[in-house]
């Protein structure tokens, strides 16, 4: 049941670089079957938590995987970032005043939309230095930490997919060729939506592209707030090496990971 939740869940909206998303959901496709029992607990058994650490005054909060909310411990098992973790972890390096900035060391193509929003305003509205710096920053992860005050990256790491979408399969009339016809009984057009087998019609289409586009004009009104100079051009879905995200105002600029830490150290 876990594992269909996580596939079906894509339905909810996501916000991720499409690629990385659909190898995630390949593996939790394979790891849902019986014979990949054992797999699965190999990797239960392998999981190592995504824990803050500091170094000097400087907390730096790891956000590493496909993004989701309140998630189980298979999900993190599966390699996702709990974004409402990460905000757990901000707020109390936030709290702690022997903490002077925060850093966000970041390896996601973004994921689900949940939660994102939320901690996104509370990176930008913090009253401590806050920096992130990561060697792919895609969709929601950006939307999260893409709105610090500084984001650094490296050369050959990919950046950006700025947007939101969400995948609709209408197989119903795969189902009428196979004899089955689906019917949804429901007080309303939009509730049963998506239902497996039954028609996707024009006003459910209609639907989701308002509910993607009002994610969306969320997400750049976000990170048009921080990162002033990036052009509406560069935020429709798209992603750059670190040098053009760089030139297009995506990321601050290049650096290593000690040398963001070693700076930050040293301006408290």
């Amino acid at each position: 049941m876990l594992f269909s939740n996580i596939i079906t869940a894509t339905r909810r909206g996501m916000s991720a670089e499409p690629i990385a998303a659909t190898a995630f959901l390949r593996k939790v496709e394979a790891l849902s079957q019986p014979q990949s029992s054992s797999m699965l607990d190999a990797l239960l058994a392998s999981m190592k938590p995504q824990e803050m650490e500091v170094q000097g005054r400087v907390a730096v909060i790891p956000f590493k995987g496909f993004t989701g909310f309140n998630l189980s411990p298979v999900e993190r098992a599966l390699g996702m970032v709990d974004v409402a973790q990460t905000a757990s972890q901000l707020g109390q390096a936030l709290a702690d005043p022997q903490i002077g900035a925060v850093m966000f060391d970041v390896d996601s193509p973004g994921g689900y939309v949940v939660g994102v929003t939320e901690l996104s305003r509370m990176v930008s509205g913090a009253k401590k230095p806050i920096e992130t710096w990561g060697t792919s920053i895609h969709s929601a992860a950006f939307h999260s930490t893409g709105v610090a005050q500084r984001v650094w990256g490296i050369e050959s790491g990919d950046y950006g997919s700025i947007g939101s979408m969400i995948v609709v399969e209408d197989i119903s009339e795969a189902a009428a060729k196979a004899g089955i016809k689906v019917h949804v009984i429901s007080s309303g057009w939009a509730k049963g939506m998506l239902t497996p087998g039954a028609p996707v019609t024009p006003e459910h289409l209609a639907f989701l592209q308002d509910y993607i586009n009002e994610d969306a004009a969320t997400f750049k009104a976000d990170v048009k707030a921080v990162r002033t100079t990036v052009p509406e051009e560069a935020m429709q879905g798209q992603f750059f090496t670190g040098r053009r995200a760089a030139q297009l105002g995506l990321l601050t600029g290049i650096a290593s990971r000690q040398q963001v830490i070693d700076r930050l150290n040293a301006s408290l």
